[in-house]
């Protein structure tokens, strides 16, 4: 969630797995100026590594073993290099070489936990799938960014975000000619990357030359007056809007914005339902779609179902 603040650096460690980046971290973070969230993975007695594991004294064996099951990933976010052009996102563990199963079964915990609920002994190969996707999901947030242009930088400066070319029109599958009336938008509201590859795959499949437009730099003209939305929107927090959708959906939820009654939005909603308010921000910007007048036909896709989110999106992404 700190991530999706733009003046926040924030980083994962496990020095037993790199005490380089480690260091790196900690003297980047104090470079930057601005607020810094360094958290590390740091094993203790409650966690109860085994005897036969070197207990105590093989705590930075057990911190690399965190890192090479996936169990722990160690990343930095750094926005101090977007004004140099460069990736904020740099992820410095290498994908998951092991099973988490590996990790867990040298430490007490995790094995009285198997020991005295053998019901629930597959629940590591559902943290292996979880911790696979949440991988995954650090790679599309770092291969999706886009350098900001000069433009970006000026409009910045000024208090406000000037819309792209692909914000002043709306685009309709296969051409880049605007249209005043009618025409498609795919827009999304992102925490970690997620809502945002999904909006670029429908983007993709319905035949537009550009990616999904993120709701901050969405043109509201331009959305009053398309009749084709779609919308991918997670929920961050308990139950908030991602960083990116807050000022579009307070717009939406004023006088400002016009009647809607013309338009028809397919919406996806990201949560999971281990959270108790599931796909809560879907869900809102959907009531106030509605009452303004649209036809919303709303999809939630559910972290903790079987197939996960990716099931959740690719059944959405047929319906288009």
């Amino acid at each position: 969630m700190a991530r999706s603040y733009p003046d926040v650096y924030v980083a994962q460690c496990s020095m037993g797995a790199s005490p380089v980046q480690a260091i790196k971290a900690l003297t980047e973070a104090e470079q930057h100026k601005g607020p810094s969230l360094v958290i590390v993975y740091a094993p203790c007695m409650e966690h109860g590594i085994k005897a036969s594991e070197g207990g105590m004294g093989s705590t930075s064996m057990s911190m690399k073993l965190a890192v090479d099951t996936g169990y722990w990933v160690n990343y930095r976010y750094n926005p101090d290099l977007i004004a140099q052009g460069k990736n904020p996102m740099a992820i410095d563990s290498a994908k998951p070489k092991r099973s988490p199963l590996d990790f867990l079964m040298t430490q007490t915990r995790f094995e009285r936990l198997i020991r005295e609920f053998p019901d629930r002994a597959d629940l590591h190969r559902q943290l292996a799938v979880m911790l696979a996707r949440k991988f995954r999901a650090l790679e599309r947030e770092r291969d999706s960014w886009v350098p900001e242009t000069p433009e970006d930088e000026d409009a910045a400066a000024a208090g406000f975000a000037p819309p792209t070319p692909e914000d002043q029109m709306i685009t309709t599958p296969g051409s880049a000619v605007p249209e005043s009336h009618s025409g498609l938008i795919v827009a999304f509201g992102s925490v970690s990357g997620n809502a945002q590859a999904a909006a670029d795959q429908a983007a993709k499949k319905l035949g537009l030359a550009s990616p999904a437009i993120g709701l901050d730099k969405l043109d509201r003209s331009a959305f009053e007056a398309a009749e084709d939305v779609v919308l991918v929107v997670s929920t961050n927090g308990d139950g908030d809007y991602p960083g990116n959708a807050d000022a579009f959906a307070e717009w939406l939820g004023t006088r400002k914005a016009s009647s809607l009654s013309h338009m028809k939005v397919r919406l996806l909603g990201l949560g999971s339902s281990d959270y108790e308010h599931y796909n809560q921000a879907a869900k809102n910007i959907k009531a106030l779609l509605e009452a303004k007048g649209a036809t919303v036909a709303i999809s939630l896709a559910n972290e903790a179902a079987d197939g996960g989110i990716d099931a959740g999106v690719s059944a959405f992404l047929a319906q288009l």
